[in-house]
């Protein structure tokens, strides 16, 4: 049976005021790049059945943090392309055309990302990478993120961006996930009661977000919040 890579996301808009290093500076900058795309076909002939692929940005310049930024996002990609749902799909895309397991002739299945730059200015790149998996019968969605400091080549965690100290950003994740669960749209997922318990006892460097203008968007793969449905929205307009 194949296994089954289920996931949700769930993104949420947390605290207007973030980056609060970047509001004391005077001079800011943006990152020029250029995006790129890996990937690895296999194929059936002259049918590409199943693609595994990787977006990504290239930064232009030849500081030290640019050089850094350049280098985690390339073992990124690395990493993607040795994971398990990498070998999985090229495991299912080999048997399916062995056995000729295929729906119709035109059915591919795919593990692939694709990259949006959320966030590019005041010193900060984010990346939003939303990804999808399909090997017949199963499919597979979501986001995670990148988030780097561009004056130093640092990846940033949810305590760099989101003012307050540690337990201040732990509420305002917890108070924009309450409104949500309790909300209209939210309450027909999982109910806060269900999933309160979990987000309180995840780790603030454990947690998946990237930024756009004005939010912080956090991202859940499926069962993390102790649910096993999937489905991806973002929550909007949730502020301090």
């Amino acid at each position: 049976m194949k296994k089954r890579l289920l996931s949700l996301l769930l993104c949420f808009s947390i605290c207007a005021c973030f980056f609060p290093t970047m509001q004391t500076q005077a001079a800011t900058k943006k990152a020029d790049y250029q995006m790129f795309k890996e990937s690895v076909n296999y194929e059936d002939g002259d049918k590409i059945r199943g693609i595994v692929s990787f977006e990504y940005p290239l930064l232009k310049g030849d500081s030290n943090a640019i050089n850094s930024i350049n280098a985690q996002l390339q073992k990124a990609a690395e990493d993607f392309f040795t994971s398990d749902s990498a070998k999985n799909l090229k495991d299912y895309t080999m048997t399916s055309i062995k056995e000729n397991r295929f729906y119709d002739d035109s059915e591919q299945y795919y593990y692939e990302t694709y990259c949006t730059v959320s966030y590019n200015k005041n010193n900060i790149l984010s990346l939003c990478m939303s990804y999808r998996w399909y090997a017949g019968g199963v499919q597979n969605q979501g986001d995670y993120g990148y988030t780097f400091d561009l004056n130093t080549g640092k990846q940033l965690a949810i305590t760099d961006v989101v003012k307050g100290t540690p337990k201040q950003v732990k509420n305002k994740i917890l108070t924009a996930a309450k409104k949500y669960f309790q909300g209209e749209e939210g309450s027909s997922f999982a109910s806060w009661e269900e999933v309160s318990p979990v987000i309180k006892k995840i780790p603030l460097k454990n947690f998946k977000f990237y930024v756009s203008p004005k939010k912080v968007n956090l991202c859940f793969e499926s069962y993390e919040l102790g649910t096993n449905f999937w489905t991806s929205f973002t929550i909007n307009g949730i502020y301090k």
